[in-house]
């Protein structure tokens, strides 16, 4: 089934922001958690063109944002909606969010920062080759947490395996292919950026 990604519009910020809410630990990852990073998310100007909704079948299950460093490199942030978060769907929403980033940024380097509690999470990520560079202390959510950096480390190309629609207005695509070469250390111009990765997959 196809992975439909839009620009993220106002009323989406607000449902997300507001709404999207994770049990036990994962409430880290709530977008109220942070005064500072709610204020970043409900701004138009502050999200720009960075942020993509993703719907599959039809239904709302995430969304991505994709930050444009220096060095052609895309910092990656994401999240998936509660509910159909820990039913597997994880690796497939990371895939399909690869996929576009290459398929609309051609970049030569993805890098994630991932909460360093969030074990689970990171493993999803070394599960479509991303691996650890470093570790970093990120003031957020009224304190100060560890973060892990992560950068893809595939080298050349690999076909994706499955059709991935890219509908820009009226023009839809079709990706093909993504690579992730180098290495690049996460910028702190976006808290959300750093924070946002580890939301899809933690049971």
């Amino acid at each position: 089934m196809d992975y439909t990604f839009t620009k993220m519009t106002q009323e989406q910020a607000e449902e997300i922001a507001f709404n999207w809410h994770y049990p036990g630990e994962y409430r880290f990852y709530d977008m109220e958690a942070d005064k500072e990073d709610l204020v970043e998310f409900l701004d138009p100007d502050s999200r720009g063109d960075a942020y993509y909704i993703v719907q599959k079948g039809g239904k709302l299950i995430g969304f991505f944002n994709f930050y444009e460093k220096q060095n052609n490199t895309i910092e990656l942030g994401l999240g998936m909606k509660p509910e159909f978060t820990g039913k597997g769907m994880g690796l497939g929403f990371l895939k399909a969010g690869l996929d576009f980033a290459k398929t609309n940024f051609n970049p030569a380097a993805i890098t994630l920062s991932v909460a360093a509690f969030n074990k689970r999470a990171i493993k999803l990520y070394e599960k479509t080759g991303f691996v650890p560079i470093k570790t970093f202390i990120q003031e957020t959510n009224g304190g100060k947490y560890s973060f892990v950096s992560m950068l893809g480390n595939w080298v050349h190309s690999f076909p994706m395996r499955r059709k991935l629609l890219i509908n820009n207005g009226n023009k839809q695509r079709t990706g093909i292919w993504i690579f992730l070469v180098t290495n690049n250390k996460p910028a702190s111009s976006s808290l959300r950026s750093v924070k946002l990765a580890g939301v899809s997959h933690y049971s």
